[in-house]
């Protein structure tokens, strides 16, 4: 028996589908839609803004591996997948610390119980090595990040990053691109805490 989408549930499939597409408005809608519930469910549960925050960007990382899974289909709203993400990240962060007698709250207009995550070992790692890439980002020379981010988080063009740098040609984009991404992955490989 196929489901049917509500009209909510298809136009957050769109928003998914826009940001899988690197599309730029996708990232400030779902932050709009998501993120006041993950800090309500942070502050309730031990945390601060700035906490909220992290398992925020962390659960947008997360949410980005299923854009690369062929077979993924969205099939419920959007903040609420997202929420239950952050909501295990933030449980796992408090396992780490030891923190125990936590209390979730689940906020029903977010979550419907029945989709409720448990992050794989291989999400959590792939969460791990994004925060070794940004933290590896912010340690390169202020040139290369700024190609880097133009390319990768603001998804523009090699012809737009040749004539917002003051390339040549797009070839001497999309070479600057290579190198300083091949200087960013070799920071994270040489890092201690690469798994």
């Amino acid at each position: 028996m196929e489901t049917t989408l509500s009209d909510n549930e298809h136009s957050d499939n769109l928003l998914f589908q826009d940001f899988c597409s690197d599309r730029t408005n996708a990232v400030k809608k779902i932050y709009q839609k998501g993120f006041a519930g993950v800090r309500k469910m942070v502050k309730k549960n031990g945390g601060n803004l700035e906490d909220a925050e992290d398992v925020f960007q962390e659960g947008i990382l997360v949410l980005y591996g299923y854009c690369q899974q062929e077979e993924f289909r969205l099939t419920t709203r959007l903040a609420g997948f997202l929420y239950s993400i952050c909501r295990n990240l933030w449980r796992k962060k408090l396992e780490k610390k030891g923190r125990s007698g936590i209390t979730f709250y689940d906020i029903e207009e977010y979550v419907k119980m029945n989709t409720v995550l448990k992050l794989e070992n291989e999400e959590v790692l792939q969460v791990h090595r994004m925060r070794l890439l940004f933290k590896h980002l912010a340690r390169l020379p202020e040139k290369e990040q700024k190609v880097l981010r133009l390319y990768y988080l603001e998804g523009k063009s090699h012809r737009e990053v040749a004539q917002e740098l003051g390339y040549a040609s797009e070839s001497s984009a999309r070479v600057q691109k290579f190198r300083y991404l091949n200087h960013l992955k070799s920071l994270v490989r040489q890092d201690p805490d690469f798994e």
